[in-house]
């Protein structure tokens, strides 16, 4: 009996770690992600800016960064 209720909770604790794994995922993607491509795109701004021969590469990295 003991065991049979030990196993139904820990099913049940992994069951929310899932859970809780899934939401962290769909926050990462919704609101860090978006982040990163925007400091990303205005850092390789700034390069260019600074350095004239990295408007080649900002391009192509731009251009990369969309087709995610």
């Amino acid at each position: 009996m003991a065991r049979a209720m030990f196993s139904r909770l820990s099913l049940r604790v992994f069951q929310l770690i899932e859970e809780i794994g899934r939401a962290s995922a769909q926050i990462f993607s919704f609101l860090i992600f978006p982040i990163a491509l925007v400091c990303a795109h205005v850092l390789f701004v700034l390069h260019a800016l600074v350095n004239l021969q990295a408007v080649s590469m900002l391009f192509i990295l731009v251009l990369g960064l969309h087709t995610l």
